[in-house]
């Protein structure tokens, strides 16, 4: 995958992640939605402006957005992803919250 591609696709996880739309994420950032489209389709590049903008509002180091995972290290990266997006669930969770999803994740260890 190529670093727009990449880049976009970090963008578009990072931002359903938040449980944001297209259009309240450009509103944020003083950007139009089709700006947002075109930065998750990889139709275009964001200004470093708007990169810092991104991840100021999606509360995500630099890093993270612009991230390319190298094809040797694509499951650790992968991995990693999916543990900074479960720790950030979880700090929007509950305690009763939390140990659901404790309880969930040992039955799908033990099936």
């Amino acid at each position: 995958m190529d670093t727009r591609a990449q880049f976009a696709s970090n963008l578009r996880r990072l931002r359903k992640l938040r449980e944001l739309s297209q259009d309240e994420l450009a509103t944020r950032i003083g950007r139009s939605k089709e700006a947002i489209s075109q930065l998750e389709r990889a139709k275009s590049s964001p200004s470093l402006e708007t990169l810092v903008l991104l991840q100021r509002v999606l509360e995500v180091p630099l890093d993270e957005l612009v991230e390319v995972a190298k094809t040797d290290e694509y499951a650790d990266a992968e991995r990693h992803r999916h543990l900074t997006d479960l720790l950030s669930l979880t700090a929007r969770m509950d305690t009763r919250q939390i140990s659901v999803l404790i309880q969930t994740g040992k039955a799908l260890l033990d099936s």
